[in-house]
């Protein structure tokens, strides 16, 4: 039997149809004959030509009238190479020689080049044909095709994108958002998707808001991009998101000329930082000198020293500190220090640039040029971003590298750092970065950092435990790579996935000699003993965290004052993360076909703890009356978090519904009663799950309590719009949307 061929050989053994013996550089089969070896390197050959016949059917055009195909399409073609001028290693590299390139045509330069690529001066001014837009009829839509057609595109996402103009081409009246020939009659045949191809008209400007902030203030926006950044998995990415940030943005916050000359848009953007809080804050007094939140008791020193250090180093014209330079490893740990301190301080300017313009206002017409402030703060963002994202790929190789005394410091910056990205991703609703945000974050929180009595380090610790518990309720698990602690499956499978009890008790009368009893076992025959814990008996109405804790006092350890800010005591949330990760679990089961035997068992129990949990916090006096309209307003406030996670664990758990529970919401969003001293706001997590369980128009009341200052969250949104949508016909929750969309949300 001969051998199977294979195609492991050098290219001239493989042409003259011998074996070669695979030496590299060059085979010795090849030398032996006084032949080149012609290399292993892959070469292209050319494809076999297709044109159409006269009779409509696709033929080979290389062939010859004899059937044969020609003998020069047989032979190879070697890859092009390309000069060293023309090489780019990075889309980065690439994309700074283009915007060189740009700039030298913007200042009107004679001739310029760089690379392959140049410029020159042309006298010669070409007139540019005015086609007319040719509209056909579109054809009547099947109910099993999709709507996003190319003509019902160009007349809905265009028009919408372009405004005014697009209602004066439609004849002053609005753009339709179904075709013409579209039946109503058959929306409930038609697809799901169907009726979810476009992005809201009143979210439309947010979506762009995104998208610039993805790729630059001066991307050029098309239907693509709106569709990509709504159902990424539908409609891929097509251009690169590795922009190089202008200098010309950068000039507007410092001058260089005998020394270094703040500009008053920097000392203003400072100011501006200094009097914002985060949208981590959601119980916010009105009287902050008397009531300081941890933010500004023990994050904003932190964030302030940073500053000044970037200042007092004559770096602030935002010049990258080269992290690539070798040196010894005293240079090297200052040279990452600075490098992340720079990151910190251009997140801050970013969020102060935000902050500073009129974004809860912002709207982007046709392709305007986008407001300086925010354009400022998303070249600010885009260059953090860049130097943050080198500390978190790199992040065991610098923690081997620097000193174990330098570690405590580093880490606190780094998660300043995520905590600060996080801040503006969600101004600017990208979410891109999520998953490697959180991922290394939750590394370094739960490091030593998490030791120490430092008070910055719990208060960001905590900060980010909270946040990450919020991310995790809303995120898609990938069931492929999930894993599960050995305890959990424990507690899961009593039997370790055997449930052949008749052969474990047949072992254990086969001895009919007694052992000695120092060596006596009991022979396990059954399941395992109800003594036995198989859950987590921590009982969340004994918290010693929150027994006794006045949340509106202002003698608060760091982390008190953290879960007090958040508006959620720590028993809660600590609850919201066993049932998230109970969720995770059940998922992993149901994709895998499995049913351990105590997991029912286990979300009872858990369900009862849910139920019976209530407030620890001290929020009322000896006579069972609240302390003060303040303290019952956070007391509400509390309800309405609990209703919405009970929702959640029916919703994801037991697969119900829960009307009540959004009734409970409601009524707790009523008695929310303030009265100026105290400012709540509720994370957007619960209008989610409200809005899950009812109309909008019944959670509309819900949905207005959890926006804040500048806070859009129009992906989800878009969510319940859609679920709006789909209610009538096909009934859907948000996280079937999130799988389906494969989309993130972030609604802390």
């Amino acid at each position: 039997m001969p051998g199977r061929r294979t195609f492991n050989g050098c290219w001239t053994c493989r042409s003259r149809k011998v074996k070669c013996d695979g030496q590299r550089e060059s085979c010795a089969r090849c030398e032996k004959a006084g032949l080149t070896c012609k290399g292993y390197d892959i070469k292209l050959s050319y494809y076999q030509s297709l044109t159409v016949s006269r009779d409509g059917q696709l033929i080979d055009s290389t062939k010859t009238p004899s059937g044969k195909p020609e003998k020069h399409t047989r032979r190879k073609m070697s890859l092009v190479q390309y000069p060293p001028e023309s090489q780019y290693q990075t889309f980065a590299a690439l994309n700074g020689s283009i915007d060189r390139l740009d700039t030298a045509v913007a200042s009107g330069a004679p001739s310029y080049d760089i690379g392959p690529f140049r410029v020159y001066a042309s006298t010669v001014q070409l007139p540019m044909a005015s086609l007319p837009r040719v509209q056909t009829a579109p054809a009547k839509r099947r109910p099993s095709e999709p709507v996003h057609s190319q003509q019902s595109s160009v007349y809905r996402l265009q028009d919408l994108l372009n405004g005014e103009a697009g209602r004066e081409e439609l004849g002053g009246r609005e753009p339709p958002l179904e075709s013409d020939s579209y039946d109503a009659n058959d929306a409930a045949e038609a697809p799901v998707y169907g009726a979810a191809e476009l992005v809201a008209p009143s979210l439309m400007p947010l979506a762009r808001l995104s998208i610039h902030a993805i790729k630059g203030p001066d991307y050029h926006i098309n239907d693509q991009n709106i569709h990509h950044i709504t159902y990424p998995t539908f409609f891929p990415n097509i251009d690169s998101d590795d922009w190089v940030p202008g200098v010309s943005e950068m000039e507007k916050l410092v001058r260089r000329g005998t020394g270094l000359t703040l500009a008053p848009l920097y000392v203003e953007l400072l100011r501006e930082f200094s009097s914002i809080s985060a949208i981590f804050l959601k119980v916010k007094f009105a009287a902050t000198e008397n009531h300081p939140d941890f933010w500004t008791l023990y994050v904003k020193p932190l964030v302030d020293s940073v500053v000044l250090s970037e200042i007092a180093s004559r770096d602030a014209e935002i010049t990258d500190v080269s992290v690539d330079e070798v040196g010894s490893a005293g240079d090297k740990t200052r040279r990452w220090t600075r490098h992340l301190q720079q990151a910190i301080h251009g997140l801050v300017l970013s969020v102060a640039a935000f902050r500073h313009s009129t974004a809860a206002k912002f709207r982007i017409r046709h392709n305007t040029d986008i407001p300086g402030d925010i354009a400022l703060s998303i070249c600010l963002r885009k260059r953090a971003l860049n130097m943050l994202n080198f500390h978190l790929d790199e992040y065991d190789d610098i923690h081997e590298a620097i000193p174990p005394f330098c570690h405590l410091k580093y880490d606190t910056q780094l998660l300043l750092a995520i905590v600060l990205q996080l801040e503006i991703d969600t101004y600017y609703n990208v979410f891109e970065n999520l998953e490697l945000l959180f991922s290394i974050g939750e590394l370094v929180a739960q490091g030593p950092l998490k030791k120490c009595g430092n008070d910055v380090s719990i208060c960001l610790v905590t900060m980010f435990e909270v946040m990450t518990t919020m991310y995790k309720s809303t995120q898609r698990i990938n069931v492929y790579n999930y894993q599960m602690s050995e305890s959990d499956m424990d507690r899961y499978d009593d039997l370790h996935d055997s449930y052949d009890l008749v052969r474990a008790l047949g072992a254990s009368r086969a001895s009919t000699e007694p052992e000695p009893d120092d060596h006596d076992e009991p022979a396990i025959v059954g399941p395992t003993s109800s003594t036995q814990p198989l859950v987590d008996h921590t009982d969340y109405n004994d918290y010693t965290a929150d027994v006794g804790v006045d949340p509106l006092a202002t003698t608060l350890t760091p982390a008190q004052a953290v879960y007090a800010a958040y508006g959620v005591p720590q028993s809660l949330c600590v609850l919201l993360d066993h049932i998230v990760t109970l969720a995770n679990h059940k998922r992993v089961f149901y994709s895998e076909k499995r049913y351990p035997r105590n997991f029912p068992k286990i979300c009872s129990e858990f369900e009862e703890k849910l139920e019976r949990w209530h407030v620890q916090w001290d929020l009322r006096n000896s006579t069972g009356k609240f302390k003060s309209r303040a303290h019952q307003a956070v007391w509400w406030y509390i309800q309405a978090v609990h209703a919405a996670i009970k929702i959640y664990f029916r919703r994801l758990i037991k697969s119900q519904a829960s009307a009540a529970h959004v009734t409970e919401i409601s009524r707790a969003v009523q008695e929310m009663q303030q009265d100026g001293a105290i400012r709540l706001r509720l994370p957007f997590w619960v209008g989610l799950m409200c809005a899950n369980e009812t109309n909008y128009e019944t959670s509309k009341a819900v949905i207005a309590a959890c926006f804040g200052e500048d806070l859009t969250y129009w992906r989800a949104q878009q969510v319940i719009i859609e679920m709006d949508k789909r209610r009538a016909h096909d009934p859907i929750i948000w996280m079937e949307l999130v799988r389906e969309w494969d989309i993130a949300l972030f609604l802390g």
